[in-house]
């Protein structure tokens, strides 16, 4: 439950069953280009994963891959998939978009259901893949899905704002979704919004979807990682406040986490330095009273 990362090197073609399942501190996987295989139930339950790279020599995704992976803002599905198999990001309930590769052709039951935030779609298969029962149950009908040709689309999944695929469309999609999500954040530092407007541009300029996809996900992980900054400093200081014996040094050394923690630029960071400062905390009360 404290694993925050992991590369994984390039001997490795095969990402086993349940192989991280419940690891709920992880933040981000980089996958090698040698995997083929990520095999049934292999990040379930990942509630902290925010982004992953699934490289291009993926031809298949198993059962509940991603299943309860909450956090998940953004997702690039690599054009050697075909199906999408039962589950795979069901539930992932922090999915704000998807981007299904032309190469799909089938996708299995319940891939999306409760992907209750889902904001838009790009479906770039000219043909329109086969869906399984409750592939998008719970989400949004009303969102736009950007497809190549919106006859062929007639009420596919049961959408009723499907829009013919364009690079400024989907680029004004991705934006709305950034500035929805800034603006119920609180304390976005200037550096936070240098970074989401350098995003922003990124997106503004792209020529492909890619671009669009990986510049959006960039921005909302900054996002993301403010609001947590955010509620943990808010967390300290509620403890802080109910620890009323708390020496000037105890309080010199929680401001520096709560500093250490606002300049973080990583989960694993943020969490270590909350640690540190709620251990102060806990342990000033200890001592008067064993005193």
């Amino acid at each position: 439950s404290s694993l925050t990362s992991v590369n994984i090197p390039n001997s490795v073609a095969t990402i086993g069953k349940w192989a991280f399942r419940g690891c709920s501190g992880l933040t981000s996987v980089t996958l090698p280009d040698n995997v083929t295989s990520i095999e049934a139930h292999t990040f379930e339950a990942c509630s902290k994963l925010t982004s992953i790279t699934i490289p291009n020599s993926v031809t298949s995704i198993g059962v509940d891959a991603f299943y309860r992976c909450s956090s998940l803002v953004s997702v690039t599905i690599p054009s050697s998939v075909t199906s999408i198999g039962i589950g795979t990001f069901q539930n992932c309930s922090g999915l704000t978009s998807v981007t299904i590769p032309g190469s799909v052709t089938q996708i299995i039951l319940q891939a999306f259901k409760d992907c209750s935030d889902m904001a838009y779609m790009v479906v770039l298969p000219t043909n329109p893949p086969t869906l399984g029962s409750s592939v998008f149950s719970n989400v949004p009908k009303d969102i736009p899905v950007f497809v190549p040709n919106v006859e062929n689309y007639a009420s596919w999944g049961g959408f009723t704002n499907i829009q013919a695929y364009g690079l400024d469309a989907v680029k004004g999609a991705a934006i709305a979704i950034i500035n929805a999500a800034m603006a119920g954040v609180t304390n976005l530092t200037d550096d936070d919004i240098q970074a989401i407007s350098n995003c922003k541009a990124t997106i503004g300029n792209a020529t492909e979807q890619d671009a669009i996809d990986a510049a959006k996900s960039t921005a909302l992980d900054i996002i993301k990682l403010r609001s947590v900054k955010n509620d943990i400093l808010a967390a300290i200081d509620s403890a802080a406040e109910e620890a009323t014996t708390l020496t000037e040094t105890d309080l010199q050394a929680i401001n520096a986490y709560k500093a250490a923690i606002d300049s973080a630029t990583g989960y694993d960071a943020i969490v270590a330095a909350k640690n540190a400062a709620m251990t102060i905390i806990i342990l000033q009360p200890a001592k008067d009273a064993a005193l």
